[in-house]
């Protein structure tokens, strides 16, 4: 049985950064992750570099992927939820995984129509050992979350983001590439 999840994951070297409160300004300077905003979709070409062109090289894959996603991030930390749930995410939820806050946004994404239309809800960025993360509110969990490398293009149309949905398993197993990875490119109208 496949978990349907909606996730998604930055990786981006980065030092430690101190957790935010809801209202303070990020604890990093949001410009530099602006080229991740915007719409994204499955890119075919990206998935066959990454050696999953068809059905049968997503076999063994834990989740549904999403077939396009836009990304928003809010100005200040905090902005895209309540002043309660953003205090338990931080204080509570990422802690325990290590993780900490930098930004929130919006996730909006879309999945094949057979298994549900879509979902709009609240992402954080998050950093853990180096790596950035963007965690996702679902409605079957508390959150998803992946590992997403970003690679810069000659001009925006050619960006791309390579997420890695597996994000939950052990960290020796972080290291391999597996049927939950995933490439995107930005949308045309982007």
């Amino acid at each position: 049985m496949r978990i349907h999840c909606r996730v998604i994951v930055f990786a981006f070297a980065l030092t430690a950064l101190p957790p935010l409160v809801a209202g303070e300004k990020p604890a990093v300077d949001l410009r530099h992750y602006q080229p991740w905003v915007g719409s994204w979709e499955v890119s075919s070409e990206w998935n066959t570099l990454l050696g999953y062109a068809d059905k049968k090289s997503r076999e063994g894959a834990v989740f549904d992927h999403p077939l396009s996603f836009r990304l928003s991030l809010d100005a200040t930390p905090g902005e895209s939820t309540s002043t309660d749930a953003y205090r338990d995410y931080r204080e509570k939820i990422f802690p325990k995984l290590g993780h900490t806050i930098v930004a929130t946004g919006r996730w909006e994404t879309a999945f094949p129509p057979e298994l549900e239309p879509g979902v709009e809800t609240v992402c954080f960025l998050t950093v853990r050992e180096g790596s950035t993360y963007l965690w996702v509110g679902a409605p079957y969990a508390v959150l998803y979350g992946g590992k997403v490398s970003f690679l810069e293009g000659a001009e925006p149309r050619h960006d791309a983001l390579v997420i890695d949905f597996n994000s939950l398993s052990p960290p020796s197993d972080l290291r391999k590439r597996t049927a939950d990875t995933v490439g995107f490119r930005r949308t045309a109208k982007d």
